[in-house]
């Protein structure tokens, strides 16, 4: 646990563990718009994650009202939180428009995008766990390197 007391909460556990679901939910839409089932039958397992997800970012706020000390700051903490949960939300509204629109193929432009979310998800997840490590001189050479166009 990176700088928490016994019954503290740990900040960086549970943004894996967002960061983890979200990559899960990545990887399920991949599936949805690489597969033969229309992407609409992929909703209620992307629905039950991204209330998983909202779990997890309930945890975390709830947590940080109870903490005087975070391992980052605080409103670091919240805003990471909300944009993991952002992402989470973004994946399951777009299945939920393939299945109110009627859309029941994909192009080939929605099948890289997929591959883009997967990709970004897991870069995502990375950082964290270098994060939770204290292995700061390694995100941030993780970061830069991540970058378009290196």
């Amino acid at each position: 646990m990176l700088f928490t007391k016994k019954n503290d909460t740990d900040f960086l556990l549970l943004l894996i563990n967002a960061s983890e679901n979200t990559l899960q939910a990545a990887q399920m839409f991949r599936n949805a718009v690489m597969g033969d089932q229309p992407p609409a039958a992929f909703y209620p397992q992307l629905k039950e994650l991204e209330n998983k997800g909202d779990q997890i970012t309930h945890q975390i706020f709830k947590g940080l009202n109870k903490v005087f000390i975070t391992p980052i700051d605080r409103e670091d903490i919240m805003e990471l939180a909300a944009k993991v949960d952002d992402v989470l939300d973004g994946i399951e509204a777009t299945i939920a428009r393939f299945d109110y629109l009627n859309i029941t193929v994909s192009d080939k432009y929605m099948r890289e995008f997929s591959a883009v979310i997967v990709a970004s998800c897991q870069h995502i997840l990375d950082a964290f766990k270098l994060l939770s490590k204290r292995n700061i001189c390694s995100s941030r050479a993780y970061g830069s390197n991540q970058q378009p166009g290196k």
